[in-house]
């Protein structure tokens, strides 16, 4: 374990260059997968890890290599746990940024030793969020298909999403909602019969107060990102991040705009701790980046 001279930071392990790494917590520590952020590795070193790291007895242990599951596999989005389900791992191949390779795998593991495939689409790809009910009765997930980019040069965009969902634990999915334009569904929440995700290239937010049987666009100013939804008293909060700004409403359908006085950041993960909301913020800068209402208009709101 190395410590960072004159800083609290601990490097737990160092993967290298241009890995995704994704990290979930559950009971016993921290969750995470280790895979290729671009095609350029070595075949041999393309490899799609999962991690279990227990902080109170300091032990890194390596679970299972995904990709000698499925080949097709390398890369993948936020593992998701759930402490009655078990964990998912949404998958997809490091080939897709430059090359538009497209194949998108849902694994499944109850116990963190045996692993399971349970949804493919060979056409699918980029699936990087997933979101429930708090019960975890209801999970989905938004998947992208095709590629919109050209050979050589990088690109996240695909050509159309669609919205997957699962009613029964994960053991079966089924498409919600299709978008037929180049976007991303990004990420989302599930509050009751309310079901709300960003499409991201769009710069829209799309909610439906039926479970999903029809949907209502709202259009941003902006890319839409991830979402934070938390009530303050009795006053339900919905954030949604955005580029150097993030939108907020109380109703799920009118969304107001806070610019931050930064410039080329893509802002993500909000999280609310005592009082104030956190960003990430990733572009011209890499910074951790605090929000408070107190000092804005959104505490008008609350």
């Amino acid at each position: 374990m190395l410590v960072i001279p004159g800083s609290l930071i601990r490097v737990i392990a160092d993967f290298g260059i241009l890995r995704r790494v994704w990290p979930t917590s559950m009971r016993t520590g921290i969750l995470f997968t280790v895979g290729a952020a671009r095609h350029s590795y070595p075949p041999h070193e393309r490899r799609l890890l999962l991690y279990e790291f227990q902080p109170y007895r300091k032990v890194l242990k390596r679970l299972v290599d995904l990709t000698s599951i499925d080949p097709h596999v390398d890369t993948s989005g936020k593992p998701f746990f759930v402490e009655r389900l078990g964990t998912f791992i949404p998958a997809w191949s490091a080939d897709y940024y430059v090359y538009g390779g497209t194949y998108f795998k849902i694994f499944h593991s109850e116990n963190l030793v045996e692993f399971k495939s349970v949804y493919v689409d060979p056409t699918g790809t980029y699936g990087n969020h997933f979101f429930a009910d708090v019960k975890g009765d209801v999970i989905c997930i938004g998947v992208g298909r095709g590629w919109k980019g050209r050979q050589g040069k990088i690109s996240y965009t695909p050509l159309n999403s669609y919205l997957l969902c699962s009613e029964d634990g994960g053991e079966h999915w089924f498409k919600v909602y299709e978008l037929k334009y180049p976007s991303a569904l990004y990420d989302g929440i599930i509050v009751d019969d309310i079901i709300l995700f960003t499409a991201r290239e769009k710069s829209s937010v799309f909610v439906s107060f039926n479970k999903g049987n029809n949907f209502t666009e709202i259009r941003l100013s902006s890319n839409a990102r991830n979402v934070l939804y938390t009530k303050v008293g009795k006053k339900e909060i919905i954030i949604v991040s955005s580029d150097d700004s993030f939108y907020y409403s109380t109703d799920f359908m009118k969304f107001k705009r806070i610019k931050f006085g930064t410039k080329g950041l893509a802002l993500r993960y909000p999280t609310l701790y005592l009082g104030k909301i956190f960003f990430t913020g990733v572009g011209t800068r890499s910074w951790l980046l605090a929000y408070d209402p107190k000092l804005g208009e959104l505490y008008g709101s609350i």
